[in-house]
């Protein structure tokens, strides 16, 4: 599978594919946790915080080089991808 933003070739590890993927189906609709959880991981949801850590690596390789960016945490919601927050 092939990422791209603006014709640049994204990296991303496969479960940042996975998240992408939850987030671009809902898209502009906010993603909660839960449901990024399951998709992601199944019924066994890792015990630590891994949601979190993969959020910011797929934010560093998907917003970072850009000048505005695509994923958007709404507090108490979840996560979105849209254009503008």
């Amino acid at each position: 599978m092939k990422v791209t933003r603006a014709g640049t070739e994204l990296v991303l590890t496969p479960i940042g594919l996975k998240i992408l993927k939850v987030l671009m189906l809902q898209s502009p609709a906010v993603v909660d946790r839960g449901l990024i959880e399951r998709a992601v991981w199944g019924d066994l949801p890792p015990d630590s915080d891994a949601l979190r850590s993969h959020m910011y690596s797929l934010r560093k390789a998907v917003d970072k080089p850009f000048a505005r960016p695509l994923i958007h945490t709404l507090h108490s919601a979840g996560f979105r991808l849209a254009l503008d927050a």
